[in-house]
């Protein structure tokens, strides 16, 4: 079963880029369709203001897998596939050429203790709770190394701060999971605690109930540091690189602690993956680095020991 944002997703590719064919069988799209539709995406974006290589591959690559699915689920009388050739497989090396390469944007290790000051500043001028929350969001996904939405859908009954852990009920790959709390990530969703009754840590007025994405917050960071852009994402790479490099600490343990499914043979089939509240020691160690880069970036005089 498809999680609910990815439906979402496919969703807005069939009403916005395939409006004009929402309606139709999908046995009789065509791949000269499909080639022109692709390039008019690719050279124009959805609404003409220019070109959107990206968005088309991704809306393409949408619309690839539900023509494979119609062709694997539905036959004809003569027992024959609805769909014999995919009207999207000639676009291969269009869709592979625009894919786009990984990202690989982070904070640098020298940068972190000004990212973490900044954000300490930015949550003593915010001016209501939604700013509070907006801020405190970022400050927890810095600490955690979660991904955006499991952060911010995250709800206070998955939340133990006596026992110092939290729970991610329903992450993207459906590997539900335990983790353990660092000390400066209690004290920020301690003092949380009480500020409203809604059931959600990061309360909004959107619809949702839940703060959405603090990429404002995120992208004014990222311009003092000379960033063309940072996103939540990013911060996830940083937390893993600081881990990884500047903590030294085992790149098994600290992917396993981002929720990344582990990819050995041996790892994937003996590692626990779904209770990591013993690795305390790992996202502590993390948070306390962050901290004292903290200092380092205020004027303390602080000297890095060796763990």
């Amino acid at each position: 079963m498809l999680k609910a944002s990815t439906t979402a997703e496919m969703n807005r590719h069939v009403e916005q880029v395939f409006a004009k064919w929402k309606d139709r069988p999908i046995a009789s799209l065509t791949p000269a369709e499909c080639r022109k539709r692709f390039e008019e995406m690719a050279t124009k974006g959805l609404r003409g203001k220019g070109p959107a290589p990206v968005q088309a591959t991704i809306a393409f690559t949408t619309l690839r897998t539900l023509c494979r699915w119609a062709a694997d689920e539905y036959r004809k009388r003569d027992g024959k596939p609805i769909i014999e050739v995919n009207p999207v497989a000639m676009l291969k090396a269009d869709l592979k050429k625009h894919a786009g390469k990984p990202r690989d944007r982070r904070i640098e290790a020298d940068q972190i203790g000004m990212f973490w000051n900044w954000l300490q500043d930015a949550r003593g001028r915010a001016q209501d709770a939604m700013a509070s929350a907006g801020v405190d969001l970022i400050i927890f996904l810095a600490l955690t190394g979660a991904r955006k939405m499991e952060g911010a859908t995250l709800q206070w009954r998955n939340v133990n701060l006596d026992e110092g852990w939290w729970h991610i009920e329903d992450p993207k790959n459906s590997n539900p999971v335990w983790l353990p709390l660092s000390q400066q990530a209690r004290d920020l969703l301690t003092k949380r605690q009480g500020q409203s009754d809604s059931a959600y840590v990061f309360p909004s007025r959107s619809k949702t109930g839940h703060m959405g994405d603090p990429r404002a917050a995120l992208e004014r960071f990222g311009k003092l540091i000379g960033m063309d852009r940072l996103s939540c994402h990013d911060l996830r790479r940083t937390w893993i690189d600081l881990g990884a490099s500047a903590c030294g600490l085992d790149i098994i343990k600290v992917e396993l602690l981002t929720n990344h499914m582990p990819q050995g043979v041996t790892q994937k089939h003996y590692l626990k993956t779904g209770d990591l509240r013993a690795y305390r020691r790992e996202v502590q160690a993390i948070a306390d680095y962050i901290e004292q880069q903290a200092l380092i970036a205020a004027g303390a005089n602080v000297v890095a020991l060796r763990a």
